[in-house]
């Protein structure tokens, strides 16, 4: 069955099952930190139960990234080989299209279509093309990177309110009680890093700083890839320097949700046509 998709149509595979492990991945960690909390919050846990977890839970995670980021490099491995066949009509060699397709993902891709191409430009293949696609790639990437970076932005600014929140409505309450004991002490200090850790400094913290560099870089890679664009005597070597930095930050953060792309697609794609527009009128 591989044998008869596109190379966009194994990319976006590849892309699918990255991005199902790193739902796992998000899942997982989710599992432990409810088992913090309860653990937390129970005077009697079964110790024996959370020690497996605790030693199981590292090893999964560690498997699950080693897939996930495998199946990225695959899917970015074949982006580039696409970017550099829509822009300067650089066809890959059988023996790469035979090892792409041997290492094709079975699994089928569940983002939405692009409208159009997935690289797409008027102008004829050259240096100024190849400047167009980049713009059009970063300026969709910036767009859903900041909206992802702002949700994580948002979970870990809430789960650290709560955090703080629960840990002061605990501390009144047990005051007013006149309970206080160092178990009810214990149990509040817990809870409070159980919450602090996921949200503040876990997981959640670490995206945020991702998707924003991803969001910055992609944003200047925009600009770039525009001024590029409206030389006259453009030298490859220009646009590769800076598609480069974007080929970087685009490995190093994990893909991209394609729900993003449903709720976003109407809008972007509306601006992104009237930019072509303009482009063709130059």
């Amino acid at each position: 069955m591989s044998n008869d998709r596109t190379l966009n149509q194994i990319m976006k595979a590849h892309y699918s099952a990255s991005k199902g492990l790193w739902l796992l991945i998000a899942l997982s960690q989710l599992g432990v930190f409810g088992l913090g909390v309860f653990s937390a919050s129970h005077s009697e846990p079964p110790l024996l139960v959370l020690g497996g977890i605790a030693l199981g839970a590292p090893v999964l995670l560690f498997v699950l990234r080693l897939g996930a980021g495998a199946y990225q490099a695959k899917a970015e491995e074949i982006r580039r080989l696409e970017f550099a066949r829509k822009t300067v009509n650089h066809e890959p060699t059988n023996a790469t299209l035979l090892q792409i397709r041997s290492d094709a993902s079975k699994l089928p891709s569940f983002d939405p279509e692009p409208d159009g191409e997935y690289f797409g430009s008027d102008l004829p293949f050259g240096p100024q093309r190849m400047a167009h696609c980049a713009e059009e790639r970063a300026f969709f990437t910036r767009a859903a990177a900041r909206t992802l970076s702002f949700a994580c932005a948002i979970a870990v600014l809430g789960g650290v309110i709560v955090a703080v929140f629960s840990s002061w409505f605990l501390f009144k309450t047990l005051a007013a009680d006149g309970a206080s004991s160092t178990a009810d002490l214990n149990l509040t200090a817990d809870l409070f890093g159980a919450f602090f850790v996921f949200f503040g400094v876990g997981s959640f913290s670490n995206l945020w700083g991702k998707y924003s560099s991803l969001a910055k870089t992609a944003g200047q890679v925009f600009h770039s890839c525009d001024q590029l664009r409206q030389q006259v005597d453009l030298d490859f070597s220009e646009v590769y320097l800076v598609v480069a930095a974007y080929d970087v930050a685009v490995a190093e953060t994990p893909p991209l949700p394609g729900v993003l792309y449903r709720f976003q697609k109407k809008k972007l794609n509306a601006l992104w046509r009237k930019e072509m527009a303009k482009v063709v009128d130059q």
